[in-house]
């Protein structure tokens, strides 16, 4: 009998991010019928919870996963327990460390995408080991990686020995039909003339 896979996303935290992004496109391409599961280690103040909160989306929040803390590996393994997913899909370094530990102790199928060339974006000793055991237990418990596009793939391939890597490519969406109006919409608005150079700056 074939059912749909059920795969628990679990993630570090749901502040703004690529990660976190990914897991919204994920949403808008689950059925209706069908319930996207969640594991954050962050807060539901995150400025994504509430965001991704929506429809068939069910989130579990597990704050203050630390590292040494045996108790945070028991409460993602009993997460994983309760939900029972066919596989587990992790993403950033803390979820990958403390969710392949949990998934393995719930023999749950385990596969970790791999978003950028840096994965440890702490520096010194502490970059380091965490670096450290990110590697070690994608190495030991991870049934497969997926980089995020090649030139992370390139960076981080090295690192993982045998365990079986994908690499899915980074898209560019086509141009929407519809942005030369908005963009000659934007410059009047702002007082443009035809032959005005526009500089528009985003940050966050």
């Amino acid at each position: 009998m074939v059912h749909d896979l059920r795969v628990l996303q679990v993630i570090d935290h749901l502040k703004v991010g690529g990660a976190q992004r990914l897991l919204e496109v994920l949403r808008s391409g689950t059925p209706a019928d069908s319930t996207m599961e969640i594991l954050s280690m962050g807060s539901k103040s995150d400025p994504l919870y509430g965001r991704l909160s929506r429809g068939s989306v069910r989130i579990d929040v597990e704050p203050n996963c630390r590292l040494w803390k045996p108790t945070s590996y028991v409460r993602a393994f009993k997460v994983i327990r309760r939900i029972k997913p066919d596989v587990i899909h992790l993403h950033l370094t803390h979820a990958t460390i403390i969710g392949a530990v949990a998934g393995k102790m719930a023999g749950c199928p385990v596969v970790a995408s791999v978003h950028n060339t840096n994965t440890v974006q702490v520096a010194g000793l502490r970059g380091t080991f965490l670096r450290f055991l990110e590697t070690a237990s994608i190495r030991l418990f991870v049934d497969r990686v997926i980089f995020v596009g090649k030139v992370t793939a390139e960076a981080n391939r090295h690192r993982f020995g045998r365990v079986p890597m994908v690499t899915i490519d980074n898209v560019v969406e086509p141009p929407d039909r519809a942005l030369a109006a908005r963009r000659n919409e934007t410059r009047v608005a702002y007082g443009a003339k035809a032959g005005d150079v526009v500089v528009l700056s985003a940050g966050r």
